[in-house]
């Protein structure tokens, strides 16, 4: 049901982006260039990626994102970071007013931790069932759930070193954040857990997410078609985002569904959650819905031509996406 195929040839690229070139960069003043825009830019004519920039990242993302489907390891999936979770990482990276990335980062790192955290100390587990050192899983998964506090705080704190310049979550803050839940850390032990995922996540700290393929999506589609104001697209794909994060059980189980998937056919689901560009496609086509629904199937027919994903896939994920949002409303 969902095409994974993307064309790489020069030609197709530029047919796509009309072959047309950019006006020389007016200089700036180091003012306007050291300081950080309040808001994403989306084709400003000072600092607006070229045809052939915007062509090495789509191809880029596309490999990418064919390893991510293609990559199996993650066996507890989307657990940990959906539903309560997502929720409370979002909450927690807004009280520190931490920038919108960020809270992205912090539950796309705190799920890829915790899938393999607990994936090793299962495997632990299993190793000395039959030895003197035998573990008790009880006992490991008590000692999980008292730090999932500690972990999460500890992923926020690394997002917020990832994507800020300044605004980071300190050691101090998150230790007193910590202790006003009732969890007394020493600083050394933030520090060592800050290391540990760090460790377990082999220092790649900057994960494949749907923000990142709906910010570079956003970027061709209002180079192709400048009548549109892609922020006002941004702005609502934010909110949709968030949404599908915490709605994302319900999300896919409707899709599923859709799409026929069966139970016996695990691999299949799993290649559709992971895949973003699909995703990042979805939640566009959800944004221009909400904006304007009139050009919304226009929209969506030109994230197809981009992608290579089949119009109907876009169409239906978008539709589901839609459906959590006016079942919010309701709520």
């Amino acid at each position: 049901m969902v095409s994974f195929g993307y064309k790489k040839k020069k030609q197709y690229m530029q047919r796509l982006f009309g072959g047309s070139v950019f006006m020389e960069t007016p200089k700036r003043s180091s003012q306007q260039f050291f300081t950080s825009p309040p808001e994403p830019l989306f084709n400003d004519k000072h600092v607006g990626m070229k045809p052939a920039l915007l062509e090495e990242t789509l191809q880029q993302l596309a490999k990418e994102n064919e390893l991510n489907m293609l990559n199996m390891d993650d066996e507890c999936k989307g657990v940990f970071k959906n539903g309560k979770r997502a929720v409370f990482m979002f909450l927690l990276c807004k009280h520190y007013k931490l920038g919108y990335e960020d809270q992205f980062v912090a539950i796309e790192l705190f799920s890829r931790f915790m899938s393999k955290h607990v994936a090793e100390l299962l495997q632990h587990v299993k190793e000395t069932k039959n030895t003197e050192n035998a573990i008790e899983w009880s006992h490991v998964e008590q000692r999980i759930k008292h730090q999932i506090m500690l972990r999460t705080v500890t992923c926020a704190q690394v997002a917020s070193k990832v994507c800020s310049h300044y605004r980071i979550i300190s050691l101090g803050s998150a230790k007193r954040f910590l202790a006003s839940h009732g969890f007394r850390y020493a600083a050394n032990s933030i520090v060592q857990s800050e290391v540990r995922i760090l460790k377990t996540l082999n220092y790649k700290v900057h994960p494949p997410m749907p923000l990142t393929y709906v910010e570079a999506l956003l970027e061709i589609v209002g180079h192709n078609n400048p009548s549109l104001t892609v922020k006002h697209f941004h702005g609502i794909c934010l909110n949709v985002l968030e949404l599908y994060y915490i709605q994302r059980d319900a999300i896919y189980a409707r899709l599923k569904q859709i799409a026929g998937v069966t139970s016996g056919q695990k691999h299949r689901g799993n290649t559709i959650e992971k895949d973003n560009m699909l995703t990042g496609s979805a939640i566009i086509g959800a944004a221009a819905y909400i904006l304007d629904k009139s050009s919304s199937d226009q929209i969506i027919d030109h994230l197809s031509k981009i992608t290579e994903i089949v119009n109907d896939d876009i169409l239906d994920f978008s539709a589901v996406l839609i459906e959590q949002v006016l079942a919010n409303d309701e709520e």
